[in-house]
């Protein structure tokens, strides 16, 4: 008697697989991550969550965190607050010394309530 063969996965879930890590793979070429930011008033602003975890440095998290919560004399209005902000990344060049096209940027969008 021959052993059992062993299971091949259903080609319905392995496609289903296959299409959500393209989808993933889409989605990352365009999106770093995704930054939940909370403001308490006794620590300020601080990181709640981050989709997926480990993508920002601590400096980043730092900018991420100040850009995240709107300035006051910037809005007039009461409510909801969205707006975008610019992100340099990390590096040893002051800002000054390399042409806009050798830096790179990460823009977020901020949705504040």
């Amino acid at each position: 008697m021959e052993p059992p063969s062993p299971r091949t996965p259903n080609s319905s879930s392995h496609l289903d697989d296959l299409e959500e890590r393209l989808r993933q793979d889409d989605i990352a070429s365009w999106m770093r991550c995704f930054v939940v930011v909370t403001f308490d008033l006794d620590i300020g602003q601080t990181i709640e969550y981050q989709y997926p975890p480990g993508q920002l440095t601590q400096k980043e998290e730092a900018a991420v965190c100040f850009l995240s919560f709107p300035d006051s004399n910037s809005f007039n209005t009461r409510g909801d607050v969205t707006y975008t902000f610019r992100l340099r990344h990390d590096s040893n060049l002051p800002l000054n010394a390399a042409s806009p096209l050798e830096q790179t940027y990460s823009y977020g969008f901020v949705f504040f309530r």
